[in-house]
């Protein structure tokens, strides 16, 4: 991540080159890994926690928010950006590489689950909360909606890893599918840091804090609690939990953009967040060790 923003900063390379970067992991190295960890799962009532964190988060969110709206004075734009920011993880472009450097590549096809919910739920939620702020509330065009979901390469390569395995056996693609979804973390970090700006972070202010608490902090304690009160335990709860401590998710930013909610929290939001994961992520580790 670090290359890839110095070497943007120093003019060696553009930030747009993070388009091709971002094709390549979508379209190529995470649909590897997805058809080689998918059929891996083990359909327990275990899988069903990683599939409801994304829910807690996005849930968590809209009631925090709520709260905090009135007493901090929080504009419709602001509370869309901070919807979507804090309550969509960055599962797949920091959450995939932070699995394989902290658990390892056997923990991953849990963090594919929170991935796979995350991602349906920034197609219809999240593009319906901004749709509804951009047009005040005039209404949201299902087909986009629709159109998002049905084009996303990872989430159909999902749906073809777990229906092909009961026809063909994918075993002998194992070792190309390891070589190209090998390159899924260095460049999804490099596409990271290509993207990284800390130009909007003054401008948040109070606003970015309270968010970056929420999402870093907060979150991941909401399905820590959930986990504890339900009794579920395991690796499935903490890479539930671990995911959910990931920082606001990029293409967050990009939609805030898109319909000019509040872009420059947004972006802050993402810019700060990313630096300031890594050691509270490191945090959350440290303590689901004894989870």
């Amino acid at each position: 991540m670090a290359g890839g923003y110095l070497l943007r900063k120093s003019g060696k390379v553009s930030s747009s080159t993070s388009a091709g970067i971002n094709a390549w992991v979508l379209y190529l190295a995470l649909p590897a890994v997805i058809l080689k960890a998918v059929p891996q799962i083990r359909w327990t009532t275990d899988a069903l926690f990683p599939l409801a964190a994304p829910l807690i988060v996005l849930g968590g969110a809209w009631l925090f928010i709520r709260l905090a709206a009135r007493p901090l004075h929080w504009d419709r734009g602001e509370r869309t950006a901070l919807f979507l920011s804090t309550g969509l993880a960055n599962t797949s472009f920091v959450g995939f590489p932070l699995i394989l450097a902290f658990y390892g590549p056997g923990f991953l096809p849990i963090g594919v689950l929170s991935d796979q919910v995350t991602f349906i739920l920034l197609s219809t939620v999240g593009i319906a909360a901004a749709s509804l702020a951009a047009s005040a509330g005039q209404g949201v065009v299902a087909v986009t909606v629709l159109k998002r979901l049905v084009s996303f390469p990872p989430l159909l390569t999902f749906l073809a890893a777990l229906i092909l395995p009961q026809f063909v056996d994918l075993a002998p693609l194992h070792p190309l599918f390891d070589a190209i979804g090998g390159t899924l973390a260095p460049l999804a970090l490099f596409s990271v840091g290509l993207q990284l700006s800390f130009s909007q972070a003054a401008k948040g202010g109070r606003t970015l804090l309270v968010g970056l608490s929420y999402k870093l902090l907060v979150a991941p304690a909401l399905v820590f609690g959930v986990a504890l009160l339900l009794g579920i335990k395991g690796p499935s709860a903490q890479i539930a939990i671990f995911e959910a401590a990931m920082a606001p998710m990029i293409t967050s930013a990009v939609i805030a953009s898109e319909y000019k909610t509040a872009p420059h929290l947004a972006n802050a939001l993402v810019g700060i967040g990313i630096p300031v994961s890594f050691i509270t992520v490191t945090l959350w580790w440290f303590l689901l060790r004894f989870f």
